[in-house]
């Protein structure tokens, strides 16, 4: 394909990369009619991965942002809603928090119960978007209208929280507080209490909070619910439900607790063969509770987790991962385009073959279809938009744009930051912790680029015989020796201290082995993110040498014992009783017994004074100029795509009306505000403004 002809085609072209990159559940249509089948493509050649999505199963699916969690559940969907007996509800979890509304509170009585008016209705926009659903089979809304209805006026209630509600109250009588003591079930049902209609001191009853947060919140008798619903649905003839719950992860681990002990354990213990769960959410940011794991077995679209039980080497890894890449792409083109047009046509192969640009893309995304739609939509404007193919500098830079306006916002400066589990429970692996913890694992790569260098300039006889070969290797049209140093080695029961960077792509997992010194234990093998390399000046890979399978396994690249100091400096032992903090020689004790070397009793780990200080400013900060999920992301769709874009073209990507997008835009376009501007050509075309882009955008 020749300049002319590329040129030609490149409005098609650029179609193809944005549809890979939108966000949430894409309206993947044409003319009125779903495309979502034509443009699916699985982990598997064998489409396993949808097939698992459609079997009768309870499935949890796990994958980090943007791997395709809700393309499988549409693409599921589609067939499940095309079988006479079988019936789909997609839930999206996080719009359901979302949607409601929060009540200040100023005791502990008030907020425990408001605590539970939010189950109440969090469960309550569940239903409603089931409702939602069903009423698709039916000419009249009465059937349903009537459930809610029950729903609604406390008949569906749980006896526990009944009884729960029956105790507070008896309590609140015995306290003698000034309480409105006729206060009845319907009341807290209601929320009429939490609005403060009844006039009560503050509650110091200890005895009240246990009776409140002792048991799991069941608010609902779930199982009579979904009875009702199963019954309404087979006078149609569905026997089977299927629910699609999305975007488990993004919820707190407390909100994800009521899903799970209100309405996934229900249904997966009661062994209900009227409802399937379908579940989505992150490695490592998931609670399951008690379930039992062979009834919600794990399906993984991270690709080390997918192919790697799989794979007898790296080797296969890499090449079954480039595989998926290139069948992901080809099939976009393919359809977009709407000619014959292979990958040649748009990678320049003259330069390099068409391995080495796929290898290079998963290198950069991970083999994430929205992370190829950012990077492949970056190399538009240098390219093929000018008639030219693809380069290797085009990814390069690419990789640096998808790491500075995509990755790093998350990970810096936003206070919708999530972490994993495991970092919750440590209490003290804060925000501020991992940026600095990032920035030091680079530093120190950087640093052993900088000692190979010095070593094979300065006293080449002394350097290692791979780093020589690795060096000479590689010629480059410049004088700076290629040194890989993007990738590193910790022991495998340590990766939970690198699970919070794995979720923001700051680094990645790519393979397991046996230390270089074989002492029994695993190793897990890490790559730092491709633009963050480009843009501290790490090289990146490993050489393609015979005993390349050597290169990573280096103890210079070993930082278990760099990680393991790096956390042990973040905290300070702390005596519970004496206050007494230990310093780094009273380690081993602490290590071995647990015990204050002052006084002998428990000590606690706590965070370093000046990480909680920070922390707790920055999360003021973040918290007095944040703005609704919507609008935030509005702007970054605005300041990634950087041309100016409609409401529908908006909602396309973020999988929102575009009548709720023109409303979330009122909001960031006050006087006030002034962070989108537009002009009017028949539509309106928002851009994002010069203030937005300093004040969220700057880092």
């Amino acid at each position: 394909m020749n300049e002319f002809e590329l040129q030609a085609v490149s409005t098609s072209i650029e179609k193809a990369f944005k549809s890979l990159q939108k966000s949430g559940r894409p309206d993947i249509q044409e003319n009125g009619k779903s495309i979502v089948k034509d443009l699916y493509v699985d982990l598997f050649n064998d489409d396993y991965v949808l097939r698992q999505a459609k079997d009768e199963n309870h499935t949890l699916f796990l994958g980090r942002r943007g791997t395709g969690k809700s393309t499988i559940f549409m693409s599921a969907e589609k067939e499940i809603d095309s079988t006479k007996n079988l019936f789909s509800v997609y839930i999206n979890l996080q719009t359901c928090i979302e949607e409601l509304e929060s009540i200040d509170t100023t005791d502990k009585l008030k907020e425990i119960l408001q605590k539970d008016m939010m189950y109440k209705n969090f469960l309550t926009a569940i239903f409603e978007k089931m409702k939602e659903k069903c009423t698709s089979l039916f000419s009249s809304k009465r059937v349903f209208n009537e459930l809610f209805s029950k729903i609604e006026n406390g008949e569906y209630i749980d006896p526990e929280f009944r009884r729960k509600i029956e105790t507070v109250k008896k309590q609140l009588e015995q306290t003698n507080k000034k309480v409105a003591v006729d206060t009845n079930l319907e009341e807290v049902i209601s929320g009429s209490l939490l609005q403060g209609n009844g006039e009560y001191e503050k509650i110091k009853s200890d005895e009240i909070t246990e009776t409140f947060t002792k048991n799991e919140i069941r608010i609902f008798s779930v199982h009579n619910i979904l009875k009702e619903f199963t019954k309404i649905l087979k006078s149609k003839g569905k026997d089977k439900v299927y629910l699609f719950l999305d975007d488990f992860s993004e919820l707190s681990k407390e909100n994800q607790k009521v899903i799970v002990d209100s309405l996934i354990a229900p249904i997966i213990s009661s062994y209900n063969d009227s409802f399937v769960i379908k579940l989505a959410g992150y490695p490592t940011r998931t609670y399951l509770g008690n379930i039992d794991s062979t009834k919600l077995p794990v399906i993984s679209l991270d690709f080390y987790d997918a192919f790697g039980p799989l794979s007898s080497t790296y080797d296969k890894v890499e090449s079954t991962t480039i595989n998926y890449v290139q069948r992901t792409l080809e099939k976009r083109l393919k359809y977009y385009v709407n000619q014959d047009i292979e990958l040649d046509d748009i990678f320049d192969t003259g330069t390099e073959s068409l391995n080495e640009y796929l290898t290079m893309l998963f290198y950069i995304s991970s083999g994430i279809p929205r992370a190829l739609g950012f990077i492949l939509n970056y190399c538009m404007l240098s390219s093929i938009s000018k008639g030219k193919k693809i380069q290797i500098v085009d990814l390069e830079n690419a990789s640096l744009s998808y790491f500075n306006r995509n990755i790093l916002p998350d990970f810096k400066n936003d206070i919708r930051y999530k972490q994993s589990f495991y970092d919750d429970e440590e209490g003290m692996i804060t925000q501020l912790i991992q940026n600095k913890f990032a920035d030091e694992i680079v530093e120190t790569q950087y640093q052993t680029k900088r000692d190979i260098v010095k070593l094979y300039t300065n006293n080449k006889s002394k350097l290692k015989k791979i780093f020589i070969d690795t060096i000479e290797s590689k010629s480059r049209a410049t004088s700076a020796l290629w040194v890989p140093t993007s990738h590193f080695s910790i022991r495998t029961n340590n990766d939970k201290l690198l699970k919070t960077l794995e979720l923001y792509f700051i680094v990645t997992k790519f393979n397991e082995g046996s230390p270089k010194e074989a002492d029994g234990s695993k190793i897990s093998y890490f790559g730092l993110n491709y633009g963050f390399c480009m843009e501290k000046k790490i090289d990146y890979g490993r050489p393609k040498l015979r005993n390349r399978y050597d290169y990573w396994r280096q103890p210079e690249f070993d930082l278990d014992e760099f990680i393991n100091n790096f956390f042990r400096k973040s905290k300070t032992n702390i005596c519970e009783k004496c206050s007494y903090e230990f310093d780094d020689q009273d380690l081993i004790i602490i290590e071995k017994h647990g015990r204050c070397v002052n006084c002998g009793q428990k000590i606690t780990l706590r965070a370093k004074d000046e990480y909680v200080s920070l922390q707790k400013e920055l999360q003021e900060k973040w918290k007095n100029e944040s703005l609704p999920d919507v609008c935030m992301n509005i702007l970054r769709t605005l300041f990634n795509e950087n041309s100016p874009m409609t409401a529908k073209q908006l909602g396309d990507v973020l999988d929102k009306h575009h009548l709720a997008i023109t409303k979330a835009i009122e909001k960031i376009t006050t006087d006030e505000t002034k962070y989108i501007s537009y002009y009017t050509n028949g539509k309106r075309y928002y851009s994002i403004t010069e203030k937005a882009l300093k004040k969220f955008f700057n880092q």
